[in-house]
């Protein structure tokens, strides 16, 4: 599944629950007493997939200060490289410039630009070390800094954690534990840390994040589900098979639709391929099968590819 670790992130810390849990641990306590919690939210998809395109491993949340009401902005990252990038502060400062240029799309008449803290989010097999100032990325020069820009960041770097350091609410717990397996390789230690939170997402009636977590676990891994019971201790057996289950049955519906939808391509290939044999005009041909000639010359050579 392309993008499996970006889509787990995303699915997850969406959630405006989640991403409070999370994000409250790693902000400073002065800025976590100055938001109102209750307002974070993601922002519109239309004005995020302007600025970033598909991308999800990216996330970006609004809350507002309590009393005045006034934006801010949350911009999460999920860095899932192995190792840390050198020029960290000076992508997020180009991404702070696509943010507030966004914020006068969502705000036409603001009259100050919202604050952005950036938070970059990293599981990968060595240490960060990277710079969290873009002001130590410039070589040394008589230039003052107040002349130079700047950007800083949060890391959260859980190189080294434990399943008793994954911090937040159910699902965001699992989710960091999980990640974090598939980049250190620990996939066993992890499934015995989540089988008491499995139990709470389980109470919490969590069944498709149960499928979604399942789901990644079996694509990242090379386990079964009756391994996936053992190492969870047994302890939700039949709500992880559940899941499965479900996993499981979606693919076969895919592939069946997948499969369904390219005989269909066929037929209507052959049917044109026909019609070329007795010299029939292409907009015939169109209007018969709803295909132009640009659309069927394309088709015919992906299909070749695959013989």
């Amino acid at each position: 599944m392309e993008n499996i670790h970006d889509k787990l992130f995303q699915s997850v810390f969406s959630d405006p629950v989640e991403a409070s849990s999370f994000l409250q641990h790693y902000r400073p306590e002065k800025v976590v007493a100055d938001l109102d919690w209750s307002t974070l939210k993601p922002v519109d998809k239309k004005y995020f997939t302007e600025i970033f395109g598909e991308s999800e491993s990216d996330l970006l949340l609004e809350v507002n200060r309590k009393g005045t009401g006034e934006l801010n902005f949350l911009y999460l990252l999920f860095e899932h490289q192995s190792t840390a990038d050198k020029w960290m502060a000076f992508r997020l400062l180009k991404y702070s410039c696509r943010i507030l240029d966004l914020s006068f799309k969502m705000r036409p008449g603001q009259e100050k630009l919202p604050p952005i803290l950036a938070i970059v989010f990293y599981q990968g097999k060595h240490g960060w070390g990277a710079e969290l100032q873009m002001l130590e990325l410039f070589e040394k020069s008589s230039i003052p800094d107040e002349f130079l820009p700047s950007q800083s960041y949060i890391l959260v770097d859980q190189t080294g954690y434990t399943g008793e350091d994954f911090v937040g609410e159910t699902k965001a717990r699992i989710t960091q534990a999980l990640l974090w397996a598939k980049h250190h390789g620990q996939i066993e230690k992890v499934l015995e840390y989540i089988g008491d939170i499995l139990l709470e997402l389980k109470q919490a009636g969590g069944l498709d994040y149960l499928q979604l977590f399942t789901h990644y676990i079996l694509e990242t891994h090379d386990i079964t589900v009756e391994e996936i019971i053992e190492k969870t201790q047994s302890k939700q057996g039949e709500f992880v098979m559940t899941g499965a289950e479900r996993y499981r049955a979606e693919g076969e519906a895919r592939g069946k639709a997948e499969g369904k939808a390219e005989g269909e391509v066929l037929g209507k290939l052959k049917t044109i391929l026909g019609f070329l044999r007795q010299n029939i005009d292409w907009s015939v041909i169109t209007a018969a099968t709803g295909m132009s000639r640009e659309e069927y010359e394309k088709l015919a050579a992906e299909m070749l590819e695959r013989v």
